[in-house]
């Protein structure tokens, strides 16, 4: 959104760096490793003015990506350099350390050459989500980063401002047991589930799918139908009988569920 607001752009590569200790086989005995481990990754991020399709899309673009990205490095042969790089750093809310810190110069040697035009670290400290950015002064100007940094403050905040307002969880293809669920699957879910929001999203087992098509074939048959009959002696409370009922199907999923297929590109 950002970088769309800026220069129009209605696709950009961003060059995502990670902290590089995925576990992918067996745990590496790394305590005795000098320095740190990162990853560097490339995605390609859709430019969108909406807020909720740009979180929605980006967050099933990200969560798409093999082992976040730690095979890049390993068997990429381009190593072309990224326009955006972009590390998130986490929370530091340690005690600060005693004792007196002296400086003795800037950690980073002026000559060092970054590996994209602009690149971005966030973290968050005391609280409060702070990002720096830096930039390639032979390729943008510094009023250009200062427009750039103001464009990403106001998009940010108007992402937080509506995730923050949403009223519950809004459940996106990643989020779902199976997979090969689709954004367009969960549209015609919502369309068809009066006003309900879904909790997750199951294809039908082998058996289910018979039993949808005979009760499409004939939804007349009693065929699948069970019923029990019970004798009670004594007067019944029929405001706790729903009551059980209730508090049942909130705690068994299985009673909540629904079977859907209009629309959807499997039921």
């Amino acid at each position: 959104m950002t970088v769309k607001a800026v220069s129009g752009q209605e696709k950009v590569a961003v060059m995502l760096e990670g902290h590089g200790r995925e576990e992918l086989h067996r745990k590496l005995e790394v305590d005795r490793t000098v320095g740190w481990f990162t990853s560097m990754y490339p995605v390609i991020l859709e430019c969108l003015d909406d807020v909720e399709e740009s979180v929605i899309l980006t967050k099933e673009t990200l969560r798409k990506v093999p082992n976040r990205g730690i095979g890049y490095g390993l068997l990429s042969e381009n190593k072309e350099e990224g326009g955006i790089i972009f590390n998130y750093l986490g929370e530091t809310e340690g005690e600060k350390e005693a004792g007196r810190i002296y400086r003795t110069g800037s950690s980073v040697s002026e000559k060092n050459r970054l590996p994209g035009s602009i690149s971005m670290n966030g973290i968050v400290r005391g609280g409060k989500l702070v990002f720096a950015v830096s930039y390639d002064r032979d390729k943008h100007g510094e009023e250009e980063i200062k427009e750039f940094a103001q464009a990403y403050r106001e998009r940010l905040l108007e992402g937080i401002l509506h995730c923050c307002s949403r009223k519950g969880r809004k459940i996106t293809p990643s989020d779902c047991t199976s997979k090969g669920v689709t954004l367009e699957d969960l549209k015609a879910i919502r369309d068809n589930a009066q006003g309900y929001e879904p909790e997750d999203v199951m294809m039908l087992s082998p058996m289910q799918e018979g039993m949808l098509f005979h009760y499409l074939s004939d939804s007349e048959s009693t065929g699948y139908m069970v019923q029990n009959i019970l004798n009670v002696d004594g007067k019944l409370d029929s405001n706790n009988i729903e009551k059980a009922l209730s508090y049942l199907s909130r705690r068994h999923e299985a009673l909540r569920t629904r079977i859907f297929h209009e629309g959807t590109s499997t039921p």
